[in-house]
């Protein structure tokens, strides 16, 4: 699974490129450490021209589902802080198959995206295109700041972006 962070940048670039209407919907907890990822990453992306493409979800993305849809995209970018068994810091694209699982785990909600990803295909009238943006975290601590590693990531992924 190991995923250098250039072939990573490079998958989300490819996923983006390739969308002609993609939303970015972050998710995570301030509070708990590198869990903060997903958040710090969108409010850093409601400053650029991204601004009406994101969505700050917290630890419910499920009840967002109007809100995404309302955007009609047809590629959905879930951001959060992942599990993946890689040191803090490093960087996740995986594209979510409806019906089946990612191998990363997400941590911030008691729905798993698999399943926030079926609703909104269900609700859906065109075909949807679901990806995971994650970074490894390291710790989640109540009350903890992000760790270095994590910062750095989301910053390496919003320079990115803001290339696009």
């Amino acid at each position: 699974m190991r995923m250098p962070a250039s072939y990573a940048v490079k998958k989300l670039k490819d996923f983006l490129s390739s969308s002609k209407k993609f939303v970015f919907v972050c998710i995570g907890n301030e509070l708990r450490g590198d869990d903060h990822f997903g958040i710090y990453f969108g409010r850093k992306l409601l400053k650029t021209r991204f601004k009406s493409r994101t969505i700050l979800a917290y630890s419910t993305p499920e009840a967002y589902l109007d809100e995404v849809l309302s955007k009609v995209p047809d590629v959905v970018v879930f951001v959060d802080a992942v599990q993946a068994g890689e040191k803090p810091g490093a960087i996740v694209v995986e594209e979510i198959s409806i019906g089946s699982s990612v191998r990363v785990g997400v941590s911030t909600h008691s729905i798993p995206i698999e399943a926030v990803a079926l609703l909104m295909q269900s609700m859906s009238s065109k075909a949807l295109k679901f990806v995971v943006v994650g970074v490894q975290m390291g710790h989640v601590e109540f009350g903890k700041g992000m760790s270095k590693e994590v910062v750095e990531s989301a910053n390496l992924l919003l320079n990115t972006i803001k290339g696009l």
